[in-house]
């Protein structure tokens, strides 16, 4: 059963993925917290996050924003240590629930709010890759930070997916490296993220296909909807776990 539910999870936080290009960690983690424990769960979604990272940039690779990217990563890898000290010394339930009503509210406004400017400024840079780093180190959940970025720096949907795997894939090595270091990588979660690697792939595929009938315009409209129903998620966890 165990196994069914892990595999089950997975298919759809890929799928997810692929579509938008984040949420399947945030998606993820609660469920399988419950049912494998923190030390299991955040070893394996580490890999799998890693593992899709890899195959989203690599088919996408020719979308991603340079710029965007090349400024964000330092700041990005900088926060990681940070999320982590925070992991051993800072309560997780208030980090979480401040999470998800910020998501909740940004959402909300964004869908039935007159529209946010574009930000153009660089000053936004160093936050946000900062912001990322530390909650990617701490809890696996660092994507918010720079969806919401992408979705104010206006960026198409393929470019929008690309750039984040950029970014991503670079936090989810130092991450998955850092549960590895801390010797989270037990026979139990290797076995378990081998046996994944199917639904992964299923999820992959059928997200591809998904992402290419969805307008950009609806595209953003899912994208808020998606970002308060995690908001609520984490909202909920942040309360659980206070």
């Amino acid at each position: 059963m165990t196994v069914a539910l892990v595999l089950s999870m997975m298919l759809v936080a890929a799928l997810v993925r692929s579509v938008f290009g984040f949420g399947d960690s945030l998606l993820a983690m609660p469920v399988l917290t419950l049912a494998l424990g923190i030390k299991t769960a955040a070893p394996l979604i580490g890999l799998t996050s890693l593992a899709l990272a890899t195959a989203m940039l690599l088919v996408s690779r020719r979308a991603v924003d340079l710029r965007a990217t090349k400024q964000l990563l330092p700041w990005i890898v900088l926060g990681i240590p940070v999320g982590i000290v925070a992991l051993i010394k800072a309560p997780q339930g208030p980090v979480s629930l401040a999470l998800g009503v910020s998501l909740i509210a940004y959402g909300l406004y964004a869908l039935t709010g007159p529209r946010l400017p574009e930000v153009r400024s660089a000053a936004w840079v160093a936050p946000v890759g900062l912001l990322s780093g530390a909650l990617g180190g701490a809890f696996n959940t660092n994507g918010p930070p720079i969806v919401v970025y992408g979705s104010l720096k206006r960026w198409p949907p393929e470019v929008y997916r690309a750039t984040l795997q950029a970014n991503f894939l670079t936090a989810a090595f130092f991450i998955a490296l850092g549960h590895g270091l801390g010797g989270l990588w037990t026979e139990r979660v290797l076995a378990l993220f081998l046996a994944t690697v199917p639904a992964l792939i299923a999820g992959f595929w059928l997200g591809r296909v998904v992402s290419r009938r969805i307008p950009a315009a609806r595209f953003a409209g899912a994208l808020m909807t998606l970002i308060v129903s995690l908001g609520v998620m984490l909202t909920v966890e942040g309360v659980r776990v206070w």
